[in-house]
């Protein structure tokens, strides 16, 4: 690869890393736990269940006037006989341990996609997404096996779950919004500042709910001009939740079956419904010098490769830098992390030449937040092997 000038044009596309490089509890899980004290548990134990029971459950839970608790138990109806003898007896801590051992006792819920997701079914709550549309594509297949005059449950079907969804977005919103507090971070402040050095356009596009990002561009940088775009819109609006790949032949599926409810929450009709998609793509067409793109905490997930795509297997983006992390203590860990994310940006490439030819090796990779006692050295070696006029580098410590 030829040395070139290095670009002003910097594209930053940040994920749910960032927010928990601060500490702060906005994963899956964190909401998952949240939601199992403060929403189900306290459900239960206040007002019966009322607001969050199948009504078989509910309706059975209060017709039986006496539980026991069985010990050891063996089958559904004996878990859920003992989690409702804990119900009944207000035994708080014990519920949450109880249902934490047999969270298969979470099919009491009304929501059953919520219950499967307790239930492990989608690898415990890492891609809620992406769980999501592995349900849609299992109700799509059954329409191949069955007959016509029971295709309108399949519909049923598919109506329940895009409610069941959409109920967990207004609830996770909820959680981000009360429960989170975006906090400062010195080392992450010096981050920015270096990977924002000699660039004069540096665009966010920030796949977060969460605001995290704007107390850093608040302060001086050193850059003409700074913008935040929320691709997924943020807390104070209708948060963009639901699946993002509309280029594989399953959806193209899901079109040809002419039932819109199959694409009701895919991310590509949300985008139409926001500023922020055009926003981004103008900012793209912009920058007719092309760009480079800093990833900082994004799985590069299949569930926003729509977007993805749509930035990094583009001629105007020139080098892709991701970043180490910093909490995972060896080198191996390291490597492992970073080859996880190679291994999803392959899959939104057509070319793995052009793949090769714009990520930056692992060898010129640095730490996120940094790590003064190895990152100045590789950030110079890297800027010296990449470009003509290599930076100047000067950590502030």
């Amino acid at each position: 690869m030829n040395k070139k000038i290095k670009n002003k044009n910097l594209i930053v596309l940040l994920g749910n890393g960032f927010d928990l490089a601060h500490g702060l509890e906005t994963s899956y899980n964190n909401f998952a736990n949240y939601y199992l004290k403060n929403v189900i548990i306290k459900n239960l134990l206040e007002e019966g269940g009322k607001d969050i029971l199948g009504y078989n459950y509910y309706s059975k839970y209060y017709n039986k006037s006496m539980y026991t608790s069985v010990p050891n138990p063996k089958n559904l109806e004996d878990k859920l006989e003992t989690l409702f003898y804990l119900i009944k007896n207000k035994e708080e801590e014990e519920i949450k341990d109880y249902i934490t051992k047999y969270p298969e006792s979470l099919i009491i819920l009304k929501n059953t996609f919520l219950s499967k997701l307790f239930l492990d079914s989608y690898d415990n709550w890492f891609d809620i997404e992406q769980a999501y549309y592995e349900e849609l594509i299992t109700i799509f297949k059954s329409l191949t096996s069955i007959k016509s005059n029971i295709k309108e449950a399949v519909n049923e079907k598919i109506k329940t779950l895009n409610t069941e969804l959409k109920s967990i977005k207004i609830e996770l919103k909820k959680y981000l919004k009360n429960e989170v507090k975006p906090s400062w971070n010195k080392n992450v402040s010096y981050c920015l500042e270096q990977h924002f050095k000699e660039r004069t356009n540096v665009v966010v596009i920030n796949f977060n709910y969460t605001d995290t990002i704007q107390q850093y561009l608040n302060t001086d940088l050193n850059v003409d001009n700074i913008k935040n775009h929320h691709i997924h819109n943020n807390l104070n609006s209708d948060i963009i939740f639901g699946y993002g790949d509309d280029t594989d032949e399953v959806y193209r599926g899901l079109k040809n079956t002419k039932n819109n409810e199959f694409l009701r929450c895919f991310k590509t009709f949300d985008y139409l419904k926001s500023k922020n998609y055009r926003l981004v793509l103008n900012e793209l067409i912009t920058y007719k010098e092309g760009y480079d793109v800093l990833i900082i905490g994004h799985s590069l997930g299949m569930t926003d490769k729509t977007i993805l795509k749509t930035i990094l297997d583009n001629d105007s983006c020139q080098n892709i830098e991701l970043l180490k992390r910093s909490d995972l203590n060896s080198l191996e860990e390291k490597q492992e992390h970073l080859f996880e994310l190679y291994a999803n940006l392959a899959r939104i490439f057509d070319s793995e030449a052009s793949l090769r030819e714009k990520v930056i090796p692992f060898e010129w990779t640095v730490n996120f937040p940094l790590m003064y006692d190895t990152d100045e050295s590789t950030i110079y070696s890297r800027e010296k092997g990449l470009y003509e006029k290599p930076n100047s580098l000067k950590f502030i410590k």
